[in-house]
């Protein structure tokens, strides 16, 4: 009967154990996966740093993605139990659980309990180096992209802009040009860049778009218009928004005119602080159609006022143009930042910052910061990620007064623009476990 007990005993403690290890096994597979994220972004910033000082030593770019991942899994348990017959049988078993008997005969019962886990993830890894992935990648970033918000809703607009523009010309009305300055650090007139790019943040620079229409084939008096005047191309395109249908009056009769709808953006100015600044220097054809009245400007440009005069007296209506960069040439810049800041005496590139930026009392976006800061053989810096390149450690501080973070955030949006359909290849050859 105290076998039969024992036995009963030992029974209950091996169900309890099996319980406890079924749950320590789904704890495995959570920080498993956890564990497996981390990687992932630690992965694609690496990527993006390492293509940034590649293209710093003049060496061809070459990105990598991760198109799909496969996780397996199981949990084996098992449990026994045996009697044993022995003499002098000690209170417990290391590994076992034990319920000894205390007849006579020196029986114990004891249970035995196993349990396994198996888990694996697997990730095919893809080579971006095709045409699909290329053309797009150095293809010219749309307007639109310039005011686009991902997870960084505060980041200034100064950074997108500073990233995304390559070169700002001054054009007069008789075609002359009278301003012609380079986004590029090592260029000779960087200063000179970086003076304009200041005044044209202040003056409100931002991204507009506008609607226009154009007319497709002649009107349709009101009267004579049937079924089929249009045509269902036209019909379907109304719904869509594509073509308008619009109501017209040429005297005392009424028509109807099919239009296409376009849509375009483009780079523009606020025409209010451009006055109070330029006056008449800048051509209205840089004014915003929406600009709003602006307090007066703290903000003081008369040496660059009469420099310009100087240099140019004869100049009026200045047309302002922009050269936007593909999502290639972003990394050119960031490479030429690197460089820059390896040279004798070392240069900076700074953001300034701009009452018309935004609504925010953040003191790192008060005062004239690096836009990138990348550390070489610096382990003393707090890494938020770091490669290695040519016996060269080089890495991004997790925390420094740089914009270093917000620029990889906004650089890992412009890779994802740049991965259109065909640029990951369906069935990759490569596969990581």
């Amino acid at each position: 009967m105290t076998i039969f007990k024992s036995f009963k005993y030992a029974l209950g403690l091996c169900a309890l154990a099996l319980v406890g290890c079924t749950s320590t096994g789904s704890s495995n597979f959570k920080e498993m996966s956890s564990a497996y994220r981390e990687v992932v972004e630690q992965y694609s910033n690496d990527n993006i740093l390492l293509n940034i000082v590649r293209v710093s030593q003049n060496m061809p770019m070459s990105f990598l993605d991760i198109p799909s991942v496969v996780g397996s899994g199981a949990v084996t348990q098992n449990a026994n139990l045996s009697a044993q017959t022995f003499t002098n049988a000690p209170a417990s078993v290391p590994g076992f659980f034990s319920a000894a008997n205390t007849a006579n005969d020196s029986s114990s019962i004891t249970a035995g309990i196993g349990l396994s886990v198996n888990n694996s993830f697997s990730f095919t890894q893809s080579s971006l180096d095709n045409s699909s992935f290329m053309t797009s990648f150095y293809k010219e970033i749309p307007l639109d992209v310039l005011d686009f918000k991902g997870t960084e809703r505060l980041r200034p607009k100064t950074i997108d802009y500073m990233l995304l523009i390559d070169t700002v010309q001054g054009i007069t009305s008789d075609r002359q040009t009278v301003l012609k300055v380079e986004n590029d650090p090592l260029s000779a007139n960087y200063d000179h860049f970086q003076e304009v790019f200041k005044i044209l943040m202040e003056l409100g620079l931002r991204v507009e778009k506008s609607t226009t229409k154009t007319p497709i084939g002649p009107a349709i008096e009101a009267s004579k218009i049937g079924p089929s005047s249009f045509g269902d191309a036209i019909i379907d395109g109304v719904g869509k928004g594509v073509f308008s249908i619009d109501e017209v009056t040429k005297g005392n009769v009424k028509y109807f005119q099919a239009s296409k709808i376009e849509s375009a953006s483009r780079l523009c100015i606020n025409k209010y602080r451009s006055q109070e600044i330029f006056g008449g220097l800048l051509s209205p054809k840089n004014y915003c159609a929406n600009s709003e009245r602006l307090p007066k400007s703290e903000e003081h440009f008369g040496d660059y006022l009469s420099w310009l005069k100087k240099e140019y007296p004869n100049a009026n209506n200045i047309e302002l143009s922009f050269k936007i960069r593909s999502t290639g040439n972003v990394f050119d810049f960031l490479g030429n930042i690197l460089i820059a800041q390896t040279l004798n005496p070392n240069k900076q590139v700074l953001v300034f910052p701009s009452h018309k930026d935004v609504d925010t009392n953040l003191a790192a976006y008060n005062k004239p910061t690096p836009l990138l800061k990348i550390y070489r053989n610096d382990s003393s810096v707090p890494a938020a990620t770091k490669v290695t390149y040519k016996g060269v450690t080089y890495s991004i501080a997790a925390n420094d007064d740089s914009h270093s973070k917000l620029v990889m955030e906004y650089i890992s949006t412009l890779l994802t623009f740049a991965k259109v359909p065909g640029s990951i290849p369906p069935s990759p050859a490569v596969i990581v476990r």
